[in-house]
């Protein structure tokens, strides 16, 4: 028996009743696995990550539904191959046969499904798959299949059977079981538990010794070992020792508590749950969990896991299944209700929506973005928006309803001018926040690096030389800077982000000079550019002081709680990787916006023809009523300022403007000369 059956059989209690793991060997025909799938199944029931871990991909995939579709692609809606999908036999209905499917194939790398035919009807079983042998030819061909159940042996031929397996780089017959690599990792548990239970066993007394200027016989040594057993475990555990005479007793064992084992644990759970993969918060596991992750992973938890095992299911199917039955058809999962697979693809209809509704795009290029085929009409702009707000009934709270307009005169007509120019402006607005964005995320990545490898230098790797950093209530300043240097962290986010903003202002300078018809310079040394650029990093520089007390807390956490460097260090990797993403975005929206507004308005003042300028709000769902309203008083001279529910503003993202009238503003001007 293999050492992996062997620890197993150790922890169920019982002999492994499958035998020993034979190579592959060719009897009568029969090729032998070269695992134990009877072991790798006794792993799931005993393991709780493991069981837990193939357990909710199992419900979860099994309750998508297996639907049955023709050769032009239309779903089947009734008849016998529906019918045998909802009922597959007496015993088994098709989420059970689904779920004890996808559990039989995450446990063991392999599930079989026989198609057999009951008086006149077409039934599908689940087979044990540490029962199924494969049945080869001499010249290596598939021959079909064998079930063996102690003397019990039937046969079956290769369109009788349904194979699911995972691809095995050594084994084209037997799928290889998730649980392969996770051996060593449950074998070390394995002597985690045993410890557990022989410790709880001795009354939680460590192992040690009692040492005697005597020199007792043997037969001594035994009584005195079994009286003090007596005396001072089980009931009596944790009880004071008295040893009479010159005894001493020592412990040569440290206590449990000094033996990492919650460490240890928690570093197999991870390994268990990256096999598979599932993430911890599917899980219940929340220490690290929070909504953004949260959201993020069960979307990868259905496109990275669920779905590749159900199109493993899909091929095995499709394989055998449709030619047995008879007719031209295909099995597919549909997971049109899974959630967590739309709820980006709803976002992007809705945007999709608010500018075709806006006039800012045709029904059929939006359609197209969709991968929708174009619809009789759809070629021209729907309506020129009429700039007016509704709350009605079925309106969330506060919430401005963007009403359309559609022109009638002459059918639909194109957008009008100050439609055209905030789509131009929009364009534009995007390019350069991608760039921005770019930028930031790569600043915070070297940040991240700044700070593990400041750690690893005040460390030397061990916990304890971070505790002359810590006190009773907070991390001490004066060493976190050590860590987290703010002076130098300002500097390189100023070296990092000054370029890129000198350049959308210049570009924007000029694509507005450009549209003015004016030839005029650049000029960086303008104070009111350099103010512009200064102003922007005065702003984004405070994301730093959030940064700073990020590190301060997780540090602290850690170091309290007994985590090591390296956990330390993954707390510190993880929440970067959550929030970085997040405000890179946040920044470049709210920077970007304000430099192109910036520099449009400082080409406007540096024509000298341009006389006044008009406020243009977002042409989306979410412009602000504050802001529409700027845009429907009308130009004004170009000196004066906008009054945005009663701040002064040059321009959209003027730094006077309060966050409320800033954050997410996609509002630009239009000069008129």
């Amino acid at each position: 028996m293999n050492r992996f059956a062997e620890l197993w059989r150790y922890l169920i209690g019982k002999a492994n009743r499958i035998g020993p793991a034979i190579s592959k060997l060719v009897v009568g025909g029969a090729v032998r696995p070269t695992d134990d799938a009877a072991t790798n199944l006794r792993v799931y029931e005993v393991d709780n990550w493991v069981y837990s871990a193939i357990t909710v991909i199992a419900r979860s995939l099994a309750g998508v539904p297996l639907i049955v579709k023709d050769t032009d692609d239309e779903l089947i809606t009734e008849g016998e191959v529906v019918d045998l999908l909802a009922r597959p036999n007496p015993e088994m209905d098709g989420y059970q046969l689904r779920l004890g499917t996808i559990i039989d194939m995450l446990a063991t790398g392999r599930a079989y499904w026989s198609i057999e035919k009951e008086a006149g009807r077409y039934e599908l079983y689940l087979l044990r798959p540490d029962k199924m042998l494969i049945r080869r030819e001499k010249d290596g061909k598939l021959a079909g299949y064998r079930y063996e159940d102690g003397t019990f042996k039937k046969d079956y031929e290769i369109n009788e059977i349904i194979h699911f397996l995972l691809f095995n780089p050594h084994d084209q017959n037997y799928g290889l079981s998730p649980i392969k690599p996770l051996e060593n990792a449950i074998d070390l548990m394995h002597y985690v538990k045993r410890h557990h239970i022989r410790y709880f066993k001795k009354g939680g007394m460590p192992s040690g010794v009692i040492e005697t200027d005597d020199s007792p016989t043997p037969d001594e040594c035994k009584e005195i070992s079994a009286r003090f057993a007596e005396l001072y475990s089980g009931d009596e555990s944790f009880a004071t020792a008295v040893i009479g005479g010159k005894g001493v007793y020592k412990p040569i064992t440290p206590p449990i508590k000094d033996m990492m084992f919650t460490e240890l644990r928690r570093a197999v759970r991870e390994d268990i749950l990256s096999v598979w993969p599932v993430p911890p918060f599917i899980l219940g596991i929340l220490d690290k969990a929070s909504y953004a992750n949260s959201h993020d992973g069960k979307a990868i938890f259905w496109e990275h896991c669920c779905q590749p095992f159900g199109q493993l299911m899909e091929s095995a199917i499709n394989l055998r299944l449709p030619a047995v039955l008879g007719g031209n058809i295909s099995f597919v999962h549909n997971y049109a209700d899974v959630d967590a697979l739309h709820e980006d693809g709803l976002k992007e209809q809705q945007r999709l929506c608010g500018y075709v509704k806006s006039g800012i795009m045709t029904p059929n290029e939006a359609r197209s973005e969709l991968n929708m085929d174009d619809i009789e009409g759809g070629d021209e702009l729907i309506s020129t928006p009429s700039f007016s707000f509704s709350t009605g009934e079925n309106d969330e709270a506060g919430k401005a309803l963007f009403q359309i307009s559609t022109l009638k005169a002459d059918g639909s007509q194109p957008a009008d001018r100050l439609t055209r120019h905030w789509k131009k402006f929009e364009n534009r607005l995007g390019k350069n926040k991608g760039k921005f964005e770019k930028v930031m995320r790569g600043y915070f990545n070297g940040q991240l690096a700044r700070i593990l490898n400041n750690i690893d230098k005040i460390s030397n790797g061990t916990r304890t030389a971070l505790a002359q950093y810590v006190t009773k209530d907070t991390l001490d300043p004066d060493a976190a800077d050590s860590i987290f240097d703010m002076l130098i962290e300002a500097k390189i986010l100023k070296e990092s982000t000054s370029p890129v903003v000198r350049q959308i202002i210049r570009e924007e300078f000029a694509e507005v000079a450009a549209d003015l018809g004016v030839d005029v310079a650049f000029d960086v040394t303008n104070p009111h550019v350099k103010e512009m650029i200064e102003n922007g990093f005065n702003r984004i520089v405070g994301i730093n002081d959030k940064s700073y007390e990020s590190v301060k807390a997780i540090i602290k956490d850690g170091y309290e709680r007994g985590a090591s460097i390296n956990e330390i260090k993954k707390d510190l990797t993880s929440t970067f990787s959550q929030f970085s993403k997040t405000r890179a975005k946040t920044i470049a929206q709210n920077e970007v916006g304000s430099y192109v507004n910036g520099g449009s308005l400082e080409a406007a003042k540096a024509s000298g023809v341009v006389k006044t300028k008009q406020w243009v709000s977002a042409r989306l769902s979410t412009a602000r009523q504050t802001h529409i309203d700027v845009e429907n008083a009308g130009p004004i001279p170009l000196d004066n300022v906008f009054d945005v529910a009663g701040y002064p503003a040059d321009c959209p993202h003027d730094p006077g403007l309060p966050p409320e009238e800033s954050i997410w503003c996609h509002c630009t001007v239009i000069y008129e000369v």
